[in-house]
């Protein structure tokens, strides 16, 4: 399988958040360095923290679609990548773009 992240992550986003985060971004970076590191159940956990805090930004459904693609669950992907184009429809090649196999 393919991480979710494009990119490789940095490796400060390994930090801890602090509990009482506000900040939905910060969930998402740790839930990217999660599914990188072929750990989709904590990125899941760090993926629903930011959906709380902010249901309305597309880049958090399509991380969460990512996630759920990471751990093969391919109709709840498809469910959040469908929102997240209903959210942000110019956004449509980011989520449709073939992604290249990167090797741990």
């Amino acid at each position: 399988m393919t991480p979710c992240c494009r990119t490789r992550p940095s490796s400060s986003l390994v930090t801890p958040i602090r509990a009482d985060a506000r900040d939905y971004y910060a969930y998402l970076g740790r839930a990217c360095v999660a599914c990188s590191n072929r750990d989709p159940d904590s990125a899941l956990k760090d993926c629903d923290q930011a959906m709380q805090l902010n249901s309305t930004d597309a880049m958090v459904w399509r991380a969460c679609g990512n996630v759920w693609l990471e751990k093969g669950n391919f109709a709840k992907a498809i469910q959040h990548f469908d929102e997240a184009l209903r959210r942000e429809p110019g956004e449509r090649r980011r989520v449709c773009q073939p992604r290249s196999r990167q090797t741990p």
